[in-house]
């Protein structure tokens, strides 16, 4: 008799998690969960689901304890928190962003943010995030849903994280996450959840 998946509901207690111990047990209870079953099984899909969740909820939590001023603040520290998430899987051990931490503790988060954007090159970590399927946490799609505050740093903005996501994209890839899509001209739009 082939396994039922579990309801979706089962899942809603990670969302209320408000301890980052806590969220880092429910993504490795739900990496062992993942290995135990095979791909295609429903339960594997539960793990991943459930690690999904629970990352997301560690990346808020992790940028909740740098007391953002506003929601693009706390999205930028969660897109942090997540590219350092990314880093310890890459390397095998905890890894910081460095130069960011500094550039942010010198000139704020949302100048950091638009500075790196702006390099025009695809950034090395871009490219980390497409490998590891969290182009969603990119500083790129940052810029792109907080378009207007941007734009009051640096017009070019905008462009600049198009023509990056596009580089590394293609044009009709879904990025992963809820926040944009990228169209088929380039323009973003917000993601219906």
């Amino acid at each position: 008799m082939a396994k039922q998946p579990l309801p979706d509901r089962d899942l809603r207690y990670i969302e209320t998690l408000d301890d980052l111990e806590d969220a880092w047990r429910v993504m490795r209870n739900a990496k062992i969960h993942q290995l135990k079953h095979p791909e295609g099984d429903p339960l594997h899909g539960f793990g991943l689901k459930a690690w999904d969740l629970a990352f997301a909820k560690m990346c808020k939590l992790t940028a909740d304890k740098f007391e953002p001023r506003d929601d693009a603040e706390r999205d930028c520290l969660v897109a942090l928190a997540a590219y350092e998430w990314v880093l310890f899987e890459k390397n095998g051990k905890r890894t910081y962003a460095r130069r960011i931490r500094n550039s942010i503790a010198l000139n704020g988060i949302k100048i950091t943010i638009a500075k790196a954007v702006m390099r025009g090159a695809i950034s090395s970590g871009l490219k980390t995030l497409v490998e590891h399927d969290k182009v969603g946490f990119a500083f790129e799609n940052i810029v792109l849903k907080y378009e207007t505050q941007f734009k009051e740093i640096d017009e070019r903005l905008i462009d600049k994280s198009i023509e990056a996501l596009k580089k590394t994209l293609s044009v009709k890839h879904r990025l992963v996450g809820p926040e944009i899509v990228l169209s088929e001209v380039g323009h973003a739009k917000q993601n219906p959840v």
